[in-house]
C-alpha cells in the first residue's frame, strides 16, 4: 500500500473548489442516506467530558452546552439523558428539531457565519467535525467558538488523528492536499496531529487577543486564556467479527479552559 501522505496529488482545483462550494449539499445527501442510524448514540461523553457532572443540580440558571455538528442527535441524546440540568443546543448545516425545553438546535455554516449564534456557552463540543471543514478556516473557525464562551468555560474536541486507518485506506485520487481527503460520498475529513490541533487552538487565541487590543483601549480589557487539559492520541484496535480484520484507529483528543485575564497572554508570552 503507497504512503498516504507521499502520494502524488490528482484531483483538479475545479473538484477542490466543487467540494467546498458543495459541502453542506453532500452532508444533506449523507444524513438523508443514512438517517439515524450511521452513527451509534455516544455515550461514553459522559467519562469524557467529566467537567459537566459538576454543574450544580439545584443552580437557578442553567448551563449552556453547545455542539457543533450535532447531526441528528447521538451525542446529545446521551446527554441529555445524564444531565437534565444543562441547556443544550445543537447547530448543524441542516436544522433538526428537537424538544427545545431542553435542546434547541439551528441551522448555521461556521465557516460562513460572522459570529456563532449561541452566546455564553458554559461547554462547547465539537466530535468529528472540524476535519470535514477546509484546513484554511480552523483558526477562524475555532476564534469564533471561543469568542462566544463564557468565563471559565471547556470546549472538548475529538476527531480523526495522523494514520488512522480510515485514511491509510485512500486512494491518490482522493488526496486534496497534505492529510485532507475527500470520501466517495464528497464529504471530507483532515487527519490531525496533536501538535497541529494545539496550534490552530493558540493561533486562534492570539487572533481573538490582537483584535481585542486593537479594538479597545481600556487597560482592563478581558483578553481570553487557556489552558490545554487534554490533548493527546486516543488508539483503538476494533476487530470485524465477520472478517476477523483488525482495524487501527486513531482520534486526536483535546479538552481546554478557556477563562478570562486582564493582561494579553500574547504580550507576557512575548515579554517573559
Amino acid at each position: 500500500m503507497l504512503d498516504a501522505n507521499t502520494e502524488q496529488e490528482k484531483i483538479t482545483e475545479f473538484w477542490k473548489t466543487k467540494y467546498e462550494t458543495e459541502t453542506q449539499k453532500n452532508w444533506d445527501l449523507f444524513y438523508k442516506r443514512n438517517t439515524v442510524n450511521f452513527y451509534k448514540d455516544r455515550h461514553y461523553l459522559d467519562k469524557e467530558f467529566q467537567e459537566i457532572k459538576y454543574v450544580p443540580k439545584d443552580s437557578k440558571e442553567r448551563k449552556v452546552f453547545l455542539e457543533i455538528g450535532c447531526g441528528v442527535g447521538n451525542a446529545l441524546f446521551p446527554l441529555l439523558e445524564t444531565n437534565p440540568n444543562l441547556y443544550f443546543y445543537g447547530i448543524d448545516f441542516s436544522h433538526k428539531q428537537y424538544d427545545e425545553a431542553h435542546v434547541k438546535t439551528l441551522q448555521c455554516d461556521i465557516v460562513e457565519c460572522k459570529e456563532m449564534p449561541v452566546q455564553k456557552i458554559d461547554f462547547a463540543m465539537m466530535l468529528f467535525v472540524l476535519s470535514s471543514i477546509h484546513p484554511t478556516h480552523y483558526v477562524n473557525v475555532l476564534a469564533k467558538i471561543l469568542k462566544a464562551m463564557n468565563d471559565n468555560s471547556y470546549l472538548f474536541i475529538r476527531d480523526y488523528g495522523r494514520y488512522d486507518m480510515a485514511q491509510l485506506r485512500f486512494n491518490a485520487d482522493s488526496k486534496l492536499s497534505d492529510h485532507f481527503y475527500v470520501r466517495n460520498d464528497g464529504t471530507r475529513a483532515y487527519y490531525f496531529t496533536i501538535e497541529e490541533m494545539k496550534s490552530f487552538i493558540d493561533n486562534s487565541v492570539q487572533c481573538i487577543n490582537d483584535e481585542i487590543s486593537k479594538q479597545s483601549s481600556s487597560p482592563k480589557s478581558s483578553f481570553v486564556k487557556i489552558e490545554f487539559v487534554e490533548n493527546y492520541y486516543c488508539k483503538k484496535i476494533v476487530q470485524n467479527r465477520k472478517t476477523q480484520v483488525q482495524m487501527h484507529r486513531i482520534w486526536v483528543q483535546t479538552k481546554i479552559k478557556k477563562t478570562l485575564v486582564d493582561q494579553n497572554p500574547n504580550n507576557i508570552s512575548q515579554d517573559s
